[in-house]
C-alpha cells in the first residue's frame, strides 16, 4: 500500500472509532470522565452507605402498622396463595409487593427492617434509571440531575421508615422504567423497547392503586397517540397494548372503594390539599416556610407542562408524548389522592413523608422535559440551584432522621423486647400500641395482639 493511501485508511479508521465512542458515550452514565456523572453515582453509593451503616441499624425490627396484616398469612397456612396476592388490602392490590416482601420476611426470620433495606436499594436503582434516561433524552448529564438521588433517597421519607411503603415507591419505579424504554426507542426504534415501556405500565398497575392512576392516565393518552401516528404503526406491539387495557379494566372492574375513598370534600379542600401534596417532595425541610418551596416546584410543574407539550407539537415523537403523559398522570395522581383523602383529613405537617414519594413523579416528568428544551447554560444555571436547594432539603431530612432515631431508640427497643417476654400479647399490645400502629382501636389491638403470637410461636418452632 502506498504511503499517502495508508495515511488515508488509518484517517479514516480513526473517524470510525471517533464516532463510534461518540455514539456509545451518549449511553454511558460516566463518558470521558464526566464529573457530574462521578459525582452521581457517588452521590448514590454515599447516601445508600449512610443509610445502611447509621440509620437501618435503628430502624423497627417489628411490624408497624399494616404491616400485622402479613403475619397470619405468611406463617399460618393459607386456603389460597393466589386469592391473598391479589385480595384487596384497602385501596390497593399489591402482588408484586406481597411476593418480594414474603421472600424477605421468610429468609430474615421476619426482621422488619429487611423490608426497609430494599427500599433504599430500590430508590438507589430508581435514581440511577432516572439520570441514565435524563442522559440518553438530552445528550449530557446536567447538574440539576443531581436533584434527583437527594430527592428520591431522602431520609425523612416514608419508604426509609416503613417498609410497607413499597407499594409508593413501586409506583415510582415502573413509572421511571416506561420512560427510560420509551427514550430508548426514541434512540434504536426497536420494537422491544415500546414492548418494554408498555410492560412497565403493567407492573405499575399492579402496585396498588396510584399505581393503578397512573398506569390507566398514561394508557388513555398513549393509544390515541399510536394509532394517529401511522409511522409507529408497525413498532407498536397491538397485543402487550391491548393486554395491559384489559389489566387494568379489570382491576377497575374489581375494585371497591375502600371508606376513606367514598366521597369527596369540597373543592376547596381538595386544591389545598392538591398544593401542599405538590410540595411534599422537600418532606421536613417543607416544614417550615413552605409557600416559597411550593412556588419552586410549582413553577417547575408549569414549565415542564408547557415544554412538553412544545416537544410533542415539534417531534410527534413516541418519548416526547411519553414524557408529557407521564407528567400529566402524575398532576392526575395528585388531583386523585387530594379528592380522595381531603375528605377524611385535612393536610397537616407530616403527611410529607407519606405522600412525598408519590409527589416525587411531578418534578421528575417536569425537569426532563424542561431540561431538554432550553439553553444548556440556562439549564446548568437552573439546576445548580434546584441540586442546591434539595441539597439543604436532604440535610435538613438526615438531621431530623438522626435526632428521631435517638429519641426513640429506648421506646423502641423496650417495644421489641415486649413482643417476645412473659406478659401477654393483650396486654403488650395495649401497653405498646402508639409504637405498634398508628392508630389506637380495639380491632387494631387485636391484630397486633395475634400478631405477638404469631411472631412468638413462629420464634419457638424456629429455635428448636
Amino acid at each position: 500500500m502506498r504511503p499517502q493511501h495508508a495515511t488515508l485508511a488509518t484517517g479514516n479508521n480513526e473517524m470510525r472509532n471517533i464516532v463510534k465512542k461518540s455514539k456509545h458515550a451518549k449511553y454511558e452514565l460516566i463518558s470521558n470522565g464526566s464529573l457530574v456523572g462521578i459525582l452521581a453515582i457517588s452521590l448514590i453509593v454515599s447516601i445508600t452507605t449512610v443509610f445502611f451503616t447509621l440509620v437501618l441499624p435503628h430502624c423497627r425490627i417489628y411490624p408497624w402498622s399494616d404491616e400485622w396484616s402479613y403475619l397470619a398469612p405468611m406463617i399460618q397456612p393459607r386456603p389460597s396463595y393466589i386469592g391473598w396476592l391479589f385480595a384487596q388490602h384497602v385501596d390497593h392490590r399489591i402482588p408484586i409487593q406481597k411476593i418480594l416482601h414474603e421472600i424477605l420476611l421468610k429468609a430474615t426470620a421476619f426482621d422488619f427492617r429487611s423490608l426497609i433495606a430494599l427500599n433504599i436499594i430500590v430508590s438507589a436503582f430508581i435514581s440511577f434509571i432516572l439520570i441514565y434516561t435524563y442522559k440518553i433524552y438530552r445528550g449530557y448529564i446536567a447538574i440539576g440531575d443531581l436533584a434527583i438521588p437527594l430527592c428520591i433517597m431522602s431520609f425523612g421519607s416514608g419508604f426509609s421508615q416503613w417498609g410497607f411503603e413499597f407499594q409508593f415507591l413501586s409506583t415510582l419505579l415502573f413509572s421511571s422504567t416506561f420512560l427510560l424504554f420509551a427514550t430508548l426507542y426514541s434512540v434504536h426504534s426497536k420494537k422491544i423497547h415500546i414492548k418494554l415501556a408498555i410492560t412497565s405500565l403493567i407492573f405499575c398497575s399492579l402496585c396498588g392503586l396510584n399505581g393503578m392512576i397512573v398506569s390507566t392516565s398514561v394508557l388513555v393518552l398513549l393509544c390515541p397517540f399510536l394509532i394517529c401516528r401511522k409511522q409507529l404503526a408497525n413498532s407498536v406491539p397491538w397485543f402487550a397494548l391491548g393486554l395491559a387495557l384489559l389489566i387494568n379494566v379489570c382491576l377497575w372492574l374489581a375494585w371497591t372503594p375502600s371508606a376513606a375513598s367514598n366521597g369527596h370534600a369540597p373543592l376547596r379542600a381538595v386544591l389545598n390539599f392538591s398544593f401542599k401534596m405538590l410540595s411534599s417532595p422537600w418532606i421536613v425541610y417543607n416544614f417550615t416556610n413552605p409557600g416559597w418551596k411550593l412556588a419552586i416546584l410549582l413553577v417547575l410543574c408549569i414549565l415542564g407542562v408547557v415544554t412538553s407539550i412544545y416537544s410533542v407539537f415539534k417531534t410527534r415523537s413516541f418519548v416526547d408524548f411519553s414524557v408529557f403523559a407521564m407528567l400529566v398522570s402524575a398532576i392526575a395522581l395528585i388531583g386523585a389522592v387530594a379528592w380522595g383523602r381531603s375528605k377524611e383529613m385535612s393536610w397537616h405537617p407530616g403527611l410529607e413523608m407519606h405522600y412525598g414519594t408519590l409527589a416525587i413523579l411531578v418534578p421528575i416528568a417536569s425537569w426532563m422535559a424542561v431540561s431538554k428544551v432550553m439553553k444548556r447554560s440556562v439549564i446548568e444555571i437552573l439546576g445548580f440551584a434546584l441540586a442546591s436547594l434539595f441539597s439543604l432539603a436532604f440535610y435538613a431530612n438526615y438531621q431530623w432522621r438522626i435526632g428521631s432515631d435517638q429519641a426513640n431508640y429506648d421506646t423502641n427497643l423496650e417495644a421489641e423486647h415486649a413482643i417476645f417476654d412473659a406478659e401477654t400479647p393483650q396486654a403488650v399490645a395495649r401497653e405498646h400500641m402508639s409504637v405498634y400502629f398508628f392508630v389506637d382501636t380495639p380491632q387494631t389491638q387485636g391484630s397486633v395482639a395475634e400478631g405477638i403470637t404469631l411472631l412468638r410461636s413462629y420464634r419457638a418452632e424456629h429455635q428448636k
